[in-house]
């Protein structure tokens, strides 16, 4: 049977991730006549909002945010650690903005330090003393008076 015309009801909640991170509405289509159809939602990136296959890859292809489940449970725990030792260490009232122009400066100066070593020459150390040349008479003590 061939259904024309239809209308979109949300019927429950489909928990997507194992323990419930992200919920998504069911979509029952209802079509005139006898014709019930269950539609499964598309996921979508947490970031940018993209549609997301969840066969694509683990990775956003928009903006790279992790879309597979363990890889963002990964991401989510690294980025978590990393911010509360920013907020515990005197970065609790940086803006984002702030904190990425701190870590772009750091960055730059790490480079650079890098970059001085790397091209510094290599020359020997001058000594305050100068080297002399002296002759020592070597003489064996065991040796047999001849």
């Amino acid at each position: 049977m061939l259904c024309a015309k239809y209308s979109l009801n949300i019927i429950g909640v489909r928990n997507y991730y194992p323990l419930g991170e992200m919920n998504l509405p069911l979509v029952r289509r209802e079509f005139e006549g006898s014709c019930n159809m269950m539609q499964m939602p598309v996921p979508h990136c947490d970031s940018c909002g993209l549609p997301i296959n969840p066969e694509a890859g683990e990775n956003c292809p928009r903006c790279g945010y992790p879309v597979s489940p363990p890889t963002e449970e990964h991401f989510l725990e690294a980025a978590i650690r990393d911010l509360q030792r920013v907020a515990t260490y005197g970065g609790a009232n940086l803006t984002v903005a702030g904190l990425i122009h701190r870590y772009q400066s750091r960055l730059k100066y790490l480079q650079d330090i890098r970059t001085k070593v790397a091209t510094a020459p290599v020359n020997p150390p001058v000594s305050s003393v100068e080297e002399k040349l002296v002759k020592v008479q070597v003489i064996n003590p065991f040796a047999t008076p001849g």
